[in-house]
């Protein structure tokens, strides 16, 4: 028999949950750098950057759905188009998850308890504690 999920609730004061959220930022942030570190090569080459840009809007309106694409020598993948679409999609969902947490951060009260769901507790980072 499965548990009802929402009905678990976890009580942490507006401390423990920024020192978790903290934490999740922390590990974002490595994340991220890692993220933008992929970004700047790609945009310090610059003829793989031009045939990105030049051929993600042909990709983004779909101009030659099911024909045999033409390309260039020099033209990057549709894999690689694909690759960067997810690092630069990938990057926008961290940097909103950072400010989001930052904006929490900002203005919880640190002596107040709070009532979370599982969901709320995994989504702040809490983490299993040995």
């Amino acid at each position: 028999m499965m548990f009802d999920q929402d009905a678990i609730k976890f009580r942490k004061t507006g401390t423990e949950i920024k020192e978790a959220m903290r934490a999740r930022c922390a590990a974002l942030r490595a994340r991220l750098d890692h993220r933008n570190r992929a970004l700047d090569a790609l945009m310090g080459d610059r003829k793989k950057l031009r045939s990105y840009l030049v051929l993600s809007v042909e990709h983004r309106y779909n101009m030659h759905e099911g024909s045999g694409e033409l390309r260039g020598r020099d033209d990057i993948s549709s894999e690689e188009i694909e690759d960067i679409n997810q690092l630069c999609k990938r990057i926008r969902e961290i940097e909103a998850e950072i400010y989001r947490l930052e904006l929490t951060l900002a203005h919880l009260e640190d002596g107040k308890e709070f009532s979370l769901s599982l969901q709320e507790l995994v989504a702040y980072g809490f983490d299993v504690k040995p």
